[in-house]
């Protein structure tokens, strides 16, 4: 981009009734993760925008226990992010899924083998620990107080956390236990959307509900809950990031219910729907296939350097100590900045550039929602893929600023696609009213501000539709105020009709 030149990115086009989407931006990805991401796209035929979410959802399951991001304005974010893909049956995408996850599933392996060491550890001292609580508790020679102090210095072994980092459990009970018992970041991942979309976390009574917490867990806001014990679950600092990939009828009778929108949780998700590629693809050779996961074992070796990266608040000083720290402590996260002087006006003109498309009868007016946190998706993005090349960064790159302003972008686009009102638009809306309202095709403006349909009776509304059916061609202003109506057997309309 060139100093002092506005914004002004590719945009997704008007289409008739429809939206033209951007293409996936590949070449906008820095030169090792654009390679992986191809190997993965050809090794498993998978559709690319699939194969992006599941490889950068691996990376961001192990960035987002490194750092939190500082936005412009101040605010501390996570850098978690949440991608839903909507593809049918066919699409390869849990084979994306399996090929991408390779390096956290080598990651949880080690922490499996010391969990079963620890195990181990755990009944032993606790059987000890029992033993002597019980002896000095039935130790006549003590006094009540004595037997208290006694109690009070004895330390209770506490359980090994379960070293589940994946889960498929869409249940915001079945998340919290996870987080309770176990690692304080996990990933909900399944190529089987039906599991969260179609499950008990999703039904009517529960709905908003799983909503409304996966909101705040994108946040970064605290767990609390009370269990059906009576006691309390107070987390700081969980960390949850999500891909589900799931079948576009499942997506839009959860998306039917209104609630998704309402409540704000898909402006909080990248959400694309790739084209279908079953039918499309040739047969490729077993070596070939071979070539192309080999190439992916430099990605697997770069996230697991992230997942060694992770540290803990206390250090864990056991006879089988981890050097990263007890799990139990809370993450010790660093905190990571846009400061540099070069990024900082490029934000600004990416915020700019959506504001002022979100308001009533805006291009973005459909997805005001999304755009309002797409500012937050580039820093998320960014911080991600800085940690990526550097584990150790504190500062977030001018480059991956470029690339993940494309990325957002390009979901924006997909946002428009799938959730644009698909009816008419509002210069559809009033150009009828007029061609019934006015059939000799002559109207004045203060008339339709006066007594035209309520939602145009406001200036900076109408104008900007007069402006907008003048410019396309639909209508002529004869004098101040006054309108002459394109007649509907014109050319302009029968472009219209065939379009």
């Amino acid at each position: 981009m060139v100093r002092g030149q506005p914004y002004s990115p590719p945009l997704p086009k008007p289409l008739g009734e429809k939206t033209e989407r951007l293409p996936f931006p590949i070449d906008a990805l820095g030169a090792d993760l654009k390679k992986y991401l191809l190997a993965l796209h050809k090794a498993t035929q998978a559709p690319i925008e699939v194969c992006f979410a599941s490889l950068f959802s691996t990376i961001n399951h192990a960035a987002q226990a490194l750092a939190v991001v500082r936005l412009p304005q101040g605010q501390v974010k996570p850098v978690s992010c949440f991608f839903i893909s909507v593809a049918d049956s066919g699409e390869r995408k849990t084979r994306a899924d399996d090929d991408a996850l390779k390096g956290t599933a080598q990651y949880q392996d080690i922490l499996l083998t010391k969990y079963a060491d620890d195990k181990k550890t755990y009944k032993r001292t606790r059987a000890v620990y029992e033993e002597e609580k019980k002896r000095i508790v039935q130790d006549k020679g003590l006094d009540l107080d004595q037997k208290n102090k006694i109690l009070e210095a004895l330390t209770e072994p506490g359980e090994p956390r379960y070293p589940i980092l994946v889960t498929a459990d869409p249940t915001m009970e079945g998340l919290i236990k996870l987080f309770y018992n176990g690692y304080p970041f996990v990933m909900l991942s399944t190529s089987e959307g039906g599991e969260f979309f179609g499950s008990h976390a999703n039904n009517k009574e529960n709905h908003l509900k799983t909503m409304a917490k996966l909101s705040r867990l994108w946040d970064g806001a605290p767990i609390d809950q009370v269990r059906k014990d009576s006691d309390l679950i107070f987390l700081k600092d969980q960390r949850l990031n999500m891909h589900i990939s799931v079948q576009l009828s499942v997506f839009e009778a959860f998306m039917g219910q209104g609630i998704a929108e309402g409540q704000g949780f898909i402006s909080r998700v990248l959400l694309s729907t790739p084209k279908p590629l079953a039918g499309t693809r040739d047969w490729l050779e077993p070596q070939e296939a071979k070539r192309l996961l080999n190439s992916l074992k430099p990605f697997y070796s770069r996230v697991f350097e992230l997942y060694l990266s992770i540290r803990f608040n206390a250090e864990d000083h056991s006879a089988t100590g981890n050097r990263h720290g007890r799990p139990e402590s809370g993450l010790k996260l660093r905190e990571m900045s846009c400061s540099s002087y070069e990024a900082l006006p490029l934000l600004r003109q990416f915020y700019t550039y959506g504001e002022h498309k979100i308001g009533l009868c805006g291009f973005f007016q459909d997805v005001k929602d999304f755009v309002s946190k797409s500012q937050e998706h580039v820093l998320r993005i960014a911080a991600t893929l800085t940690l990526f090349e550097n584990p150790q960064a504190l500062d977030v790159t001018l480059a991956t600023i470029k690339t993940a302003i494309q990325l957002v972008n390009f979901y924006l686009s997909e946002h428009l696609f799938i959730r644009s009102s698909g009816g008419d638009s509002d210069e559809a809306i009033l150009l009828d009213w007029l061609y019934k309202k006015y059939p000799d095709g002559l109207f004045q403006r203060n008339f339709i501000m006066q007594n035209g349909p309520r939602k145009f009776r406001k200036a900076s509304v109408l104008d900007m539709l007069l402006a907008k059916l003048q410019e396309l061609g639909y209508i002529k202003e004869s004098s101040k105020g006054s309108f002459r109506l394109t007649p509907l057997n014109s050319k302009n309309n029968e472009e219209r009709a065939a379009a």
